[in-house]
């Protein structure tokens, strides 16, 4: 899945991370609206921002996309420089891009004209999607969103970027595909999912902790047990303490199952041999998230 670029404001700047932050904080204090996209490797990290507020922030490749805490997308970007872009939007925009996360492919490579157009915007105005239409024509690529099953028209602007959105433009664009025939992508997906899915989305982050990694130097500690403080685990809810296990993310991304216990008194830290940490490349002083496995 390919996100439609808005209007640009930086594209492909290369900035460290000190200045990533600055960026990010400058966007929240001038109200921006549209995203900020960090090309990191393998993936990119989308940022969404309404009238200033970060709306929601996904990790995203060519096929996938995934909500994750800001916090959690920065630290991946702490000791190196990245490429980073930002497009301006509408908030109407913004609201249906940033639900991308919910998202499915609809239709792939469907060809279409008048007739078989008509039949598909009929299909999303029915059943009430919400999603991106990605349209190759002779005339190039372009997109079109369509929000509970109407397409977005905004009232100031044509397009944003890539986005035809203007009432006029959207009209003859879609006189032009009928005519002329184009390729379509549609990725979307019914209201009533989009909030199901949002609400357990919201659910799970709400279990993931930020937690500064400290080397444990007790004699008598097992290897493999990775310590944390009773008041989170309690917090989550988990029943069975003895057979607890966490998924782990490093700085670098990485996931891991290991094997947790509690202890008091540790507040924001996790504690490990340095042999459990040094299997799973971690060193005193990172930060690291993690959550309960289901």
């Amino acid at each position: 899945m390919v996100l439609p670029k808005g209007n640009p404001l930086i594209e492909k700047t290369v900035l460290p991370f000190a200045d990533v932050n600055i960026h990010i904080n400058n966007l929240e204090q001038q109200s921006f609206t549209g995203f900020v996209k960090l090309e990191l490797y393998k993936v990119d990290g989308i940022i969404f921002f309404t009238h200033g507020n970060i709306v929601r922030s996904v990790e995203m490749d060519e096929t996938n996309s995934k909500v994750q805490p800001l916090a959690r997308l920065l630290n991946r970007i702490k000791r190196k420089d990245v490429s980073l872009s930002t497009y301006v939007l509408s908030p109407r925009i913004v609201g249906v891009m940033s639900l991308l996360f919910s998202f499915q492919p609809l239709y792939l490579d469907y060809e279409v004209k008048a007739k078989e157009l008509k039949k598909v915007m009929s299909t999303l105005e029915a059943d009430s999607y919400t999603g991106i239409i990605e349209v190759v024509s002779r005339d190039g690529t372009a997109y079109l969103l369509i929000d509970k099953g109407e397409l977005v028209i905004d009232s100031f602007a044509r397009e944003y970027g890539q986005i035809i959105c203007g009432a006029d433009a959207v009209s003859k664009y879609l006189n032009f595909v009928s005519k002329e025939g184009a390729t379509i992508n549609i990725f979307a997906e019914k209201h009533e999912e989009i909030e199901s899915k949002r609400k357990l989305i919201e659910e799970e982050l709400e279990k993931i902790k930020q937690l500064i990694v400290k080397e444990e130097k007790g004699f008598f500690k097992q290897g493999d047990i990775f310590w944390l403080d009773e008041y989170i685990v309690q917090e989550w809810g988990v029943r069975n303490i003895k057979n607890l296990q966490l998924e782990l993310e490093t700085p670098d991304g990485v996931v891991h199952v290991v094997k947790g216990a509690t202890a008091k008194k540790l507040g924001g830290y996790i504690s490990a041999t340095s042999a459990s940490l040094k299997k799973i490349k971690l060193k005193e002083g990172d930060l690291v998230s993690i959550k309960p496995t289901r």
